[in-house]
């Protein structure tokens, strides 16, 4: 859970910070960091659309379980 965190919260220059991680994720559920950072990009770059289309508070969120189930398929 500290490595997914890690992961999640470099958001370099973006005015973004995570602020709350809530995961029901097994403890022995293996995810590539890539993937995680690749989410990550995904989510901030949703953030940053929709900041430059709209003046108001923005939340997005994805299911990392069904990310997870979908690398498991592959």
């Amino acid at each position: 859970m500290e490595k997914l965190k890690d992961s999640l919260s470099k958001t370099k220059d973006t005015p973004y910070i995570l602020a709350n991680l809530q995961s029901d994720l097994d403890n022995d559920v293996i995810i590539p960091v890539s993937r995680i950072n690749s989410l990550r990009r995904e989510a901030i770059e949703k953030l940053l659309d929709k900041k430059q289309n709209k003046k108001e508070e923005v939340k997005i969120e994805f299911d990392l379980e069904k990310h997870i189930d979908r690398i498991k398929r592959s």
